[in-house]
């Protein structure tokens, strides 16, 4: 008696053109557009409502004297053939793109080409646009955005990465909530042209901006969520003024003195990150930080690094801060030395409110030049007897590392 094997059922072919659209959406467009070898997908890759081009995916395609012109091409012909009245993504990266030849950038047919793809997002009422281009030589040679009206009812976030932004004809995206900004060169006059073409916009991600002598002040209104990141400016003097009054969170990352805060009496949720370490000879007694950190002590959550918790603690001991902390949840990475220990008792003593401590414990033999400077400025530090508060609101302790010397802290919080 023999068995005839039931045909395996084919459900791919019985599901629907938009969830096999839907489908294809999830996979990088050049992935997207080999299924029209596949009878049942066809031309459905033409109505992609998610459109993503990364050229370090297609780079393999061509050899290495073609890969602009044929990832050019390879663009160009997938727009141009693009049915969907609308997209909700739209996504360009090019980073691994050969550029001995980045005078093209400039160039009529690169120029164009690029423009053309920018305007296609726009007219496909895009939701979600990045246009991004990796770090190419020299420095100075990067894409221009062209001088267009930058008009968008659909786009609700945008990210630009390596891009040099100038005045528009006329900016405005009345939807757009989410602005992220890497590597940009950009100034203050098109920053606030930006801002007022965009009155819905609630959080920005700035990092790496190029002009640090021309983009020196964030004046936002009406922004909740600001992410600011110098680090390629760290070690300049270039001081950035941030005027936020609506402003709830702000995550900030660069030199201690970088700094000049105008107004962020909203800001609920702090964190400072030092990426870059400044030389000894830069010690300068912390001044900007001072005037920062008295504007901030209002906050409810704050996170700190160790350098900048290093700073914080001599502001408090040598410059015997006298105010009091309303910080009700602390992160802090700390060094177990003598005076982290002294600072972290004075600050606790000014921190009537506080509810919930963690403290990450990182080595004490760290070689930090700046450190080293500031340990030496508080030899001669010995702060006076202080009111003492009760730690009546205190809830919870965490501590991170917590093999590395925890006898000091145990007696502190004991």
């Amino acid at each position: 008696m023999t068995c005839t094997q039931a045909k395996p059922e084919d459900r791919l072919s019985a599901l629907p053109d938009s969830l096999l659209c839907h489908i294809l959406s999830f996979l990088p467009t050049n992935e997207a557009v080999q299924t029209v070898l596949i009878r049942r997908f066809g031309t459905l890759w033409t109505s992609l409502q998610n459109i993503d081009f990364d050229d370090d995916l297609l780079s393999h395609l061509w050899a290495d004297e073609d890969i602009n012109s044929g990832f050019l091409r390879f663009v160009h012909k997938a727009l141009t053939l693009h049915q969907r009245p609308t997209v909700d993504r739209f996504r360009v990266n090019i980073s691994t793109m050969l550029y001995e030849d980045i005078t093209s950038f400039q160039s009529v047919n690169w120029g164009r080409e690029i423009d053309s793809w920018l305007d296609f997002a726009l007219k496909k009422q895009v939701k979600f646009l990045e246009f991004g281009f990796g770090m190419v030589e020299p420095v100075n040679e990067v894409y221009k955005l062209p001088f267009i009206e930058f008009i968008s009812d659909s786009l609700v976030e945008l990210k630009l990465v390596f891009i040099e932004m100038k005045l528009q004809k006329r900016v405005k995206m009345g939807s757009l909530r989410v602005l992220k900004l890497e590597y940009m060169s950009l100034n203050n006059d098109v920053f606030k042209e930006i801002i007022q073409g965009c009155p819905l916009l609630k959080e920005i991600e700035i990092s790496n901006c190029l002009d640090s002598r021309d983009f020196t002040e964030i004046n936002a209104p009406n922004l909740d969520i600001l992410k600011l990141d110098r680090e390629v400016v760290a070690g300049s003097e270039e001081i950035m003024k941030i005027n936020c009054p609506k402003l709830s969170s702000f995550n900030y990352s660069g030199c201690v003195d970088g700094l000049e805060i105008v107004n962020l009496s909203s800001v609920a949720e702090l964190s400072f990150r030092l990426t870059l370490n400044i030389s000894a000879t830069s010690f300068k007694e912390f001044t900007g930080f001072q005037s920062a950190l008295t504007k901030l002590l209002h906050v409810k959550n704050v996170t700190l690094s160790d350098t900048f918790v290093t700073v914080l603690f001599y502001c408090i001991l040598k410059c015997n801060l006298q105010e009091i902390v309303h910080w009700k949840r602390v992160d802090l990475k700390i060094r177990l030395n003598d005076k982290h220990i002294l600072g972290l008792s004075h600050l606790s003593r000014k921190s009537p409110y506080l509810e919930e401590l963690a403290l990450t414990v990182i080595p004490s033999w760290n070689s930090d030049l700046l450190l080293k400077n500031v340990d030496l400025e508080l030899e001669s530090c010995n702060p006076g007897k202080e009111e003492v508060y009760c730690w009546s609101s205190l809830k919870t302790i965490v501590i991170h590392n917590i093999s590395m010397s925890l006898h000091p802290v145990v007696v502190l919080l004991v």
